[in-house]
């Protein structure tokens, strides 16, 4: 980016257009510094979209850890990724590596990311950054089970120190890479790969071909078979590209002009498409830009085997213009035919209307650290581990008042009993103190039932305990006030019948009728309830506490009724 910097600048200077295949930086954004600049290589904020993407809707994150070389092309990158993590809803901490980094330097970095508790990290490294870093993290234990780290495309330009190196190769072992879509495992079969590759053979795969090649490269040994062994990298594939786009926009802009101007040319160069290595390929015709919807882009996965690092397609990206239906998850014959995807976008398509998903390879399974296909949690276990953890110190308490009330209410029906002929409780009629006894008696057991709810009785159990709370606290409730109600009558009967100067004689069972038709009434309504939908318990979350990553960390559970039935909490 630095070099294409000053070609972008003196360029726009000298009325000369500049094509680049491998400067992704957004600083090249700017028109009026970079005039006559454009690129077949995305940005790197289409980079951090799915990069962004992928977290978001795979894994689903929440925040993420971005650990960056502090160069131009980290520190464009990371802050690509902030913007569309922010627009995401997901929070991102950056931490910067020097450029020429020491260990004392990676140290203190990765300590800083140890502290955000982050488990899902982005690296963007350089060769010397991710040799000194990575082995430092596996050492400080931020690699393994319990972390998953992807790294951008500047990690197939790395050249690994694997040998005696086992540090590296363990951190790096079931990560990722994102990166645009490159090899034969991906492209093998689409038009413009195929006549890239044949025409490429044709050139190099001879002779006459590797001896000029070994001439223009003194200092690699080029045999013919390691030509014929390497695949060609996706920047001979953008820088193809150029070439073709450069070809085309100078023909049209000679056509309208023989004598064309630079600014000519660009104007031509963005209006430009043609077949390139993912289909069609298009340009931003404000800025230049290869279009985020003609390129494509690859999720690798990182195993070691026998001492050797492997990268393995597992996931590629995809768009659709389908508004209606969701995309992720469709069956394999829904989709577009490779060909027909690949050639499917065209200038005239609507871009609002493109969603962006993941498709994995048919057969493929990403394999993370631990040797499974499950990624590890985003954020750190909540202090007190996940679980609900209810408050029994406060129910043992509850228990212990409840178990006095209950003597004491014992205590006060024996009382009655043995003073059962004594004026005063004869004026008070035992059989209403009776009631009255046995209905707080219930109540308090409803207070012990629902007490239970806070140790560990399982679902169906605290479930158990909320239909037996409402039950008693139900029943008790009405015993007790059912007696109070019953007096009330019968005083009142006397009173009225005192007015009339008539002695009256109002015995117990007269005023019962009341007693019996309220408990009735409410055996009716608890079988019911009972019958068609109890009860059930559930945990919710106190909305003023949380931790560092916002996740509510203090609860509270209580027994609630379905909503269409009753409106009433039962705490």
């Amino acid at each position: 980016s630095s070099l294409t910097d000053s070609l972008a600048i003196l360029g726009g200077a000298s009325d000369l257009v500049t094509i680049s295949h491998a400067s992704s930086s957004a600083e090249f954004f700017h028109e009026n510094e970079y005039p006559l600049f454009g690129r077949t290589i995305p940005s790197v904020e289409v980079d951090a979209t799915m990069v962004v993407s992928f977290f978001k809707e795979e894994l689903n994150a929440t925040h993420l850890g971005v650990l960056y070389v502090n160069d131009p092309y980290g520190i464009s990158y990371a802050n690509s990724i902030r913007k569309a993590a922010g627009n995401g809803g997901i929070t991102v901490k950056q931490i910067a590596l020097l450029e020429n980094v020491s260990r004392e330097d990676a140290t203190s970095s990765l300590m800083t990311l140890e502290r955000t508790g982050i488990r899902y990290i982005i690296g963007i490294f350089n060769q010397q950054t991710l040799n000194i870093a990575m082995p430092l993290a596996n050492e400080m234990n931020l690699t393994g089970d319990d972390y998953f780290w992807m790294f951008t495309d500047s990690f197939f330009g790395i050249r690994l120190t694997l040998q005696d190196n086992p540090d590296l190769q363990r951190a790096l072992n079931g990560s990722g890479v994102l990166a645009t879509s490159t090899g034969r495992d991906l492209l093998e079969g689409t038009r413009f790969y195929d006549a890239y590759t044949s025409r490429f053979s044709s050139l190099w795969y001879n002779e006459e071909g590797s001896n000029y090649l070994q001439s223009k490269l003194p200092g690699i040994n080029l045999t013919l078979d390691l030509i014929k062994e390497r695949e060609p990298s996706i920047f001979h594939l953008f820088l193809y590209e150029a070439v073709v786009a450069l070809c085309l926009a100078s023909c049209d802009a000679f056509s309208a002009n023989p004598t064309f101007t630079a600014n000519e040319l660009y104007e031509s160069f963005r209006k430009t498409s043609f077949d390139g290595a993912y289909g069609q390929v298009l340009f931003d015709s404000k800025t230049g830009d290869r279009l985020a919807e003609t390129s494509e882009y690859a999720v690798y996965n990182i195993l070691e085997k026998e001492g050797t690092l492997q990268t393995r397609a597992i996931y590629r990206n995809r768009f659709t213009s389908n508004n209606d239906r969701k995309a992720k998850g469709r069956k394999e014959d829904t989709l577009h035919t490779e060909e027909k995807y690949r050639n499917s976008f065209t200038t005239n398509i609507d871009r609002k209307l493109l969603r962006l998903f993941w498709e994995r390879l048919e057969n493929k399974e990403f394999i993370y650290s631990d040797g499974t296909n499950t990624p590890p949690d985003n954020l750190p276990p909540l202090n007190g581990g996940n679980d609900f953890v209810p408050d029994t110190t406060s129910a043992i308490v509850c228990l212990c008042i409840c178990g006095f009330l209950l003597l004491l209410i014992v205590y006060c029906a024996v009382w009655t009993y043995r003073r059962r002929k004594t004026q005063v409780v004869r004026a008070a009629q035992p059989i209403f103190l009776y009631l009255l006894c046995a209905g707080t008696f219930i109540l308090t057991l409803a207070l012990i039932s629902e007490s239970l709810t806070s140790f560990n009785l399982g679902d169906d159990g605290r479930d158990a305990a909320c239909m037996v709370s409402l039950w008693l606290s139900t029943l008790g409730f009405e015993i007790a006030f059912s007696a109070l109600f019953s007096k009330t009558i019968r005083i009142n009967r006397i009173m009225a019948m005192g007015t009339r100067l008539k002695r009256v004689v109002v015995k117990p069972k007269d005023v019962m009728k009341l007693f019996f038709t309220l408990l009735s009434t409410n055996l009716t309504i608890l079988i019911t309830w009972t019958a068609v939908e109890p009860l059930k318990y559930e945990w919710y979350l106190k909305n003023s506490t949380t931790d560092e990553f916002g996740r509510h960390i203090s609860t509270y559970g209580s027994c609630y009724p379905p909503l269409h039935l009753a409106s009433t909490t039962y705490t």
